[in-house]
Protein backbone atom coordinates (compact mmCIF):
# COMPACT_ATOMS: atom_id res chain seq x y z
CA UNK A 1 0.00 0.00 0.00
CA UNK A 2 1.50 3.68 -0.74
CA UNK A 3 2.29 6.14 2.02
CA UNK A 4 0.09 8.66 2.68
CA UNK A 5 0.56 11.34 4.60
CA UNK A 6 -1.39 14.53 5.24
CA UNK A 7 0.10 18.27 5.62
CA UNK A 8 -0.83 20.98 8.27
CA UNK A 9 -2.70 23.00 5.10
CA UNK A 10 -4.92 19.88 3.90
CA UNK A 11 -7.26 20.77 7.24
CA UNK A 12 -7.65 24.48 6.32
CA UNK A 13 -10.97 23.99 5.09
CA UNK A 14 -12.59 21.76 8.19
CA UNK A 15 -12.28 18.39 6.00
CA UNK A 16 -11.33 15.70 8.71
CA UNK A 17 -8.27 13.05 8.72
CA UNK A 18 -10.76 10.25 7.81
CA UNK A 19 -13.41 12.15 4.80
CA UNK A 20 -9.51 13.18 3.36
CA UNK A 21 -7.91 9.94 3.66
CA UNK A 22 -11.62 7.74 2.27
CA UNK A 23 -11.96 10.71 -0.61
CA UNK A 24 -8.14 10.06 -1.58
CA UNK A 25 -8.30 6.02 -1.42
CA UNK A 26 -11.58 6.21 -3.55
CA UNK A 27 -10.67 8.56 -5.92
CA UNK A 28 -12.29 8.28 -9.43
CA UNK A 29 -11.16 11.13 -11.64
CA UNK A 30 -7.57 12.76 -11.07
CA UNK A 31 -6.51 16.14 -13.20
CA UNK A 32 -3.10 18.27 -12.92
CA UNK A 33 -2.93 20.99 -10.69
CA UNK A 34 -0.28 23.90 -10.56
CA UNK A 35 2.98 23.64 -8.62
CA UNK A 36 3.19 20.13 -9.56
CA UNK A 37 0.32 19.18 -7.55
CA UNK A 38 -2.29 17.09 -8.73
CA UNK A 39 -6.18 17.00 -7.77
CA UNK A 40 -8.07 13.84 -7.10
CA UNK A 41 -11.64 13.89 -6.88
CA UNK A 42 -13.37 11.53 -4.40
CA UNK A 43 -16.41 11.13 -2.48
CA UNK A 44 -16.08 12.07 1.24
CA UNK A 45 -16.85 9.18 3.92
CA UNK A 46 -20.23 9.36 4.11
CA UNK A 47 -20.98 9.38 0.56
CA UNK A 48 -23.10 12.49 0.44
CA UNK A 49 -20.59 14.71 -1.36
CA UNK A 50 -17.51 15.19 -2.98
CA UNK A 51 -14.15 16.49 -2.14
CA UNK A 52 -11.19 17.98 -4.07
CA UNK A 53 -7.88 16.51 -2.73
CA UNK A 54 -4.53 18.38 -4.11
CA UNK A 55 -1.42 16.09 -3.36
CA UNK A 56 2.44 16.03 -4.08
CA UNK A 57 4.36 12.35 -4.67
CA UNK A 58 7.34 12.95 -1.61
CA UNK A 59 10.67 10.93 -2.62
CA UNK A 60 9.86 7.69 -0.91
CA UNK A 61 7.43 7.02 -3.38
CA UNK A 62 4.18 8.17 -1.35
CA UNK A 63 2.20 10.78 -1.34
CA UNK A 64 1.83 14.36 0.43
CA UNK A 65 -1.62 15.37 0.66
CA UNK A 66 -2.15 19.14 1.17
CA UNK A 67 -5.07 20.56 -0.05
CA UNK A 68 -8.76 19.18 1.27
CA UNK A 69 -11.92 21.01 0.19
CA UNK A 70 -15.37 20.26 -0.81
CA UNK A 71 -15.28 20.15 -4.83
CA UNK A 72 -15.75 22.64 -6.89
CA UNK A 73 -17.13 23.03 -9.87
CA UNK A 74 -14.42 23.52 -12.42
CA UNK A 75 -13.20 20.28 -11.39
CA UNK A 76 -16.76 18.05 -11.59
CA UNK A 77 -17.08 19.62 -14.24
CA UNK A 78 -13.81 18.54 -16.12
CA UNK A 79 -15.06 14.96 -15.46
CA UNK A 80 -18.03 15.05 -17.68
CA UNK A 81 -16.16 16.37 -20.73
Amino acid sequence: MQNVRIGNPAYRHGISEDDILYGYHHRFYIVDGTDDMSIAIGPINDGHGLIEIGFISDTEGGVVILHAMHARRKYVGEMRR
